[in-house]
């Protein structure tokens, strides 16, 4: 008899070991040990039923789209959560032409599939990573979310091209501090037919790399438009760069001079009255920002002028005209000055008197 029920405990032990591991192997949290002792990247990836699934280092899940069937349907929404754990991260997968993002889901990877045709974004997407433009022939518009905080383009040029396919592309929400991450030597190139919109102001990220890229932001009807900026003449004048505008005035583009005092900007260059400071002319952020954003720093090499005087002809001053000049303390802005751009004064921490 005692035996016997040796034998049935011992059974009984054994199903519910194998029962406790296929519960583990299912994805299930470690609740035999605190949360400080659990490593949930080393648990195994599972399956839930279209799912590829393993955890993050949060405890949450990330959920990869593998099908077993060949077969795939050309509308696919992710699940939030599986087996009651939220889902963090999903990738974009080939296959799917219409493709919905649920609120919860902070990551997108691998956005890149020419099958996609069109992808809506929750509105708790923070990062999109691997985001290569130019395989996405499928795409008409893209509508990227205001929670959006950084984006990661990839491919394999120098080039970020977006196909003349893709209409419109948009920015739903002020992206002051949006990251982009990208290769250093790399510019962006939309189609002629490829509308860019912006509904607030963009990061000084993505101002530099539009600006270095050839274009430049118009506001038109409260929004900002991204519009390719004029091939323009530019000539030399002492230490001066500048070019003419349609008037037929100077618009001062750059500086190659090394003042250390005060600046003083002329009121004619060649004869010609000068009327405004370009966008970035006088830029002295480091030509390639490491990354992440709040590592940006000013040139080594660069200005180290504390005063800059205007003259009463400057009426209007650019975008990032002053950007990261960081020994600037003064500068004289007269009444003509009738127009300041966006991030004109972008980390000038010395700056006090204006």
């Amino acid at each position: 008899m005692k035996k016997n029920l040796i034998k049935i405990l011992s059974a009984f032990l054994a199903v519910v070991l194998v029962i406790s591991i296929a519960s583990i192997n299912s994805g299930a949290y470690l609740n035999d040990i605190t949360e400080k002792e659990k490593d949930y990247t080393k648990q195994p990836e599972f399956r839930s039923e279209d799912l590829r699934v393993k955890y993050d280092e949060n405890g949450l899940l990330i959920a990869n789209y593998d099908p077993v069937s060949d077969s795939r349907p050309k509308e696919y929404t992710f699940p939030a959560e599986s087996n009651g754990i939220p889902v963090a991260e999903v990738n974009c997968p080939w296959g799917v032409e219409k493709l919905t993002i649920p609120d919860g889901i902070r990551r997108v990877v691998n956005l890149d599939s020419s099958d996609l045709k069109e992808i809506s974004f929750g509105n708790d997407v923070e990062y999109i990573e691997g985001f290569n433009a130019e395989y996405c022939t499928g795409l008409t518009e893209i509508i990227f979310p205001k929670s959006l905080k950084e984006l990661e383009f990839s491919g394999y040029s120098t080039i970020i091209k977006f196909p003349s396919s893709l209409k419109k592309i948009k920015f739903s929400g002020e992206y002051q501090t949006l990251k982009l991450n990208y290769s250093e030597d790399a510019v962006i190139e939309f189609s002629e037919e490829t509308k860019v919109v912006f509904e607030g102001r963009p990061s000084y990220d993505m101002w530099f790399l539009l600006n270095k890229s050839g274009y430049k932001l118009a506001e038109r009807g409260g929004e900002f438009v991204c519009v390719k900026d004029e091939d323009k003449q530019e000539k030399t004048c002492g230490d001066f760069k500048y070019y003419l505008d349609e008037n037929g005035c100077a618009v001062i583009s750059g500086y190659t001079g090394s003042e250390e005092n005060l600046l003083n900007i002329p009121a004619e260059l060649d004869g010609y009255t000068v009327v405004k400071i370009s966008d970035g002319a006088f830029d002295n952020r480091a030509e390639f920002p490491s990354r992440p954003l709040d590592e940006v720093s000013a040139k080594e090499d660069g200005f180290s002028f504390k005063g800059v005087s205007l003259p009463s002809t400057v009426t209007e001053i650019g975008d990032c005209a002053f950007a990261y000049c960081e020994s600037l303390e003064k500068i004289n802005l007269s009444e003509s000055v009738e127009t300041i751009g966006y991030s004109a004064f972008e980390s000038c921490k010395s700056l006090s008197d204006v």
